[in-house]
């Protein structure tokens, strides 16, 4: 608890510190107020959570009473204790998901059942309740295999024939990056602060950002003219793949003759340690694609 309580005192210095840089130096200062503190509180969860499939319903409602029209209170006061708060119940949350994929892995998935689903418009509402979380997420899984088997040919009798092996192989690749996620997600203790930093300046314009140490430092190496390169830009597909962009012709990737504009990056090394890609942050892949 003293951990977590240092924690909250530095993460609140931080944001009262930001603050006062923004109402200083900003053309345009926003006030921080309610408005400010719901856009904080509804934007936090949106980036946690934007599938709907991690917090319950009631978890959210009860942080949304005690937090969503007092954050700006509690910053000026200097007590970020709902950051210990909303992150142990991210954190349980992520835990519970866990343990039903897990589960998940071990069971045979029954693809025959009829079912729908919903593709959201616009954001809406949190509304999962405890005993709904292992129907939600079959569902997300039974989905997102058919979608990945039907990618793979157009022959439709050529999946229904090798539809069983084809299942099980997208099933476990699935589940397995779902499992990897999560892991990342525990097991990252500053994202959750730099993401909260960034949402609060963000609230007084689109380009106002948070910079932490390690972003500096990779923003930073990217404007030196010795800065090491691979030679090439990558992207997010629809997928979450990052696929090679472009390829500088004149950079180590290209000389190599191995490495193709449309590729995907499947992980990163650098000798001392390897990155999955399909489950890491870009922030982390970056930190290790600019290393020595």
């Amino acid at each position: 608890f003293s951990l977590f309580a240092q924690n909250s005192d530095t993460s609140c210095d931080i944001l009262f510190k930001i603050n006062k840089l923004l109402q200083k130096e900003h053309f345009s200062p926003k006030p921080v107020n309610d408005s400010l503190s719901a856009y904080l509180f509804d934007k936090l969860f949106d980036e946690l959570d934007a599938s709907r499939n991690i917090f319950l319903k009631s978890q959210v409602d009860t942080l949304s009473k005690k937090y969503r029209l007092n954050l700006d209170n509690l910053i000026f006061k200097k007590d970020c204790f709902f950051i210990t708060d909303i992150k142990s119940e991210y954190k349980k949350s992520l835990l519970r998901n866990k343990t039903i994929l897990e589960k998940l892995s071990r069971e045979t998935i029954d693809f025959n059942i009829k079912d729908t689903i919903r593709f959201k418009q616009r954001d809406f509402y949190f509304y999962l309740k405890e005993n709904d979380v292992e129907k939600a997420l079959n569902k997300k899984i039974r989905f997102e295999v058919l979608n990945d088997i039907s990618e793979k040919s157009k022959n439709i009798d050529s999946l229904k024939l090798n539809f069983n092996s084809m299942s099980h192989a997208s099933k476990k690749s699935i589940i397995d990056n779902e499992l990897c996620k999560i892991n990342v997600l525990l097991s990252d203790s500053k994202s959750f602060e730099d993401n909260l930093f960034n949402i609060f300046c963000g609230y007084f314009d689109p380009h106002t950002n948070y910079f932490s140490n390690d972003t500096k430092s990779s923003f930073v190496s990217t404007l030196s003219k010795e800065k090491l390169s691979l030679g090439l830009d990558v992207s997010l597909n629809n997928k979450n793949e990052i696929i090679v962009d472009e390829i500088d012709p004149n950079g180590p990737a290209f000389r190599t003759g191995k490495i193709k504009k449309g590729d995907q990056i499947i992980a990163v090394s650098n000798q001392k340690e390897t990155l999955e890609v399909s489950c890491s942050s870009l922030e982390s892949i970056a930190t290790l694609m600019s290393s020595e």
